[in-house]
C-alpha cells in the first residue's frame, strides 16, 4: 500500500445530504417555549387568587346575603365564615410552601386536617338542633351550591400552578383544591341562612373533600413538572 494519501483530496467528495439542507426556517427560534420569568409567575398567581375572589364576590352577589342579620346572629356568622378560612390557609401553605415540603408519608395528613379542622370547629361552636325542614334538601341544595363556587377557584388554581411542582404534585395539588373547596365553603357561609352544625359539614364543607380529590386527579396532569 503506498503511503502517499493525499487528505486535501477528500474535500472533492460530494456530499450525498448537501440538497436536503438548507438555512434554518425563518421566525424558527422565536417560535421557542420561553418559560415564564419568576415576577411573571408571581404575577399570574396574584391574577388567579384576585379571579377567584371575584368569583365568590360575584356569585354573592348574586345569592345574597344571609337574610335577618341581627347583631347576635352576624358574630355568629362571622365565626362561621372566618372557620373555614382558617382551613384554607392551612391547605394552603401546605400545598405552595417552599423546599422540599413535608416528607412523602405526611402529606396525607396535610391534606385531611383542614377539613377535619373545619368539622371540628364547627362542631363546637355551632348549633346542634335542625331547623325544621328536611335535612336532605337543604344540605344537597347547597352542596350543589358549594361545587358551583369551587370550580372557578380551582380552574384558576390549575392554570396558575401548571408544571409547579417538581414533587409531590398529586398532593400539592390535592391540598390547593382543599384551599378552593374551603373558599367555597365560606362563601355559602355568608348566604345561606340555616346555621347548624351538621348541615354547615355536610352541606358546605363536602366542597373541601370534593376540591381535594379533584385536586389530586388534576395534579400528574397539570401542575407536575
Amino acid at each position: 500500500m503506498r503511503g502517499d494519501f493525499d487528505v486535501e483530496r477528500l474535500a472533492e467528495i460530494p456530499d450525498p445530504f448537501a440538497d436536503q439542507a438548507g438555512a434554518p426556517e425563518p421566525g424558527a427560534v422565536s417560535r421557542r417555549v420561553v418559560s415564564a420569568t419568576r415576577s411573571g409567575v408571581k404575577t399570574m398567581r396574584i391574577v388567579a387568587a384576585a379571579g377567584a375572589i371575584v368569583y365568590e364576590a360575584a356569585w354573592l352577589s348574586l345569592a345574597g346575603l344571609r337574610p335577618g342579620l341581627s347583631y347576635g346572629s352576624a358574630s355568629a356568622v362571622a365565626v362561621a365564615f372566618v372557620i373555614p378560612l382558617l382551613a384554607v390557609a392551612v391547605a394552603w401553605s401546605a400545598g405552595t410552601r417552599r423546599g422540599p415540603g413535608p416528607v412523602a408519608t405526611a402529606w396525607p395528613a396535610w391534606v385531611a386536617v383542614p377539613p377535619l379542622f373545619f368539622g371540628l370547629l364547627t362542631l363546637a361552636v355551632s348549633p346542634r338542633a335542625l331547623e325544621g325542614g328536611p335535612f336532605w334538601a337543604g344540605a344537597l341544595h347547597c352542596m350543589g351550591q358549594t361545587m358551583i363556587l369551587t370550580v372557578g377557584p380551582l380552574a384558576l388554581g390549575a392554570w396558575a400552578y401548571r408544571h409547579a411542582f417538581a414533587t409531590a404534585s398529586r398532593w400539592r395539588t390535592a391540598a390547593l383544591g382543599v384551599a378552593c373547596g374551603g373558599l367555597s365553603t365560606a362563601t355559602i357561609c355568608l348566604s345561606c341562612p340555616d346555621p347548624t352544625a351538621l348541615h354547615v359539614i355536610v352541606g358546605h364543607g363536602t366542597a373541601m373533600v370534593v376540591g381535594g380529590i379533584a385536586g389530586g386527579l388534576l395534579g400528574y396532569r397539570l401542575t407536575r413538572a
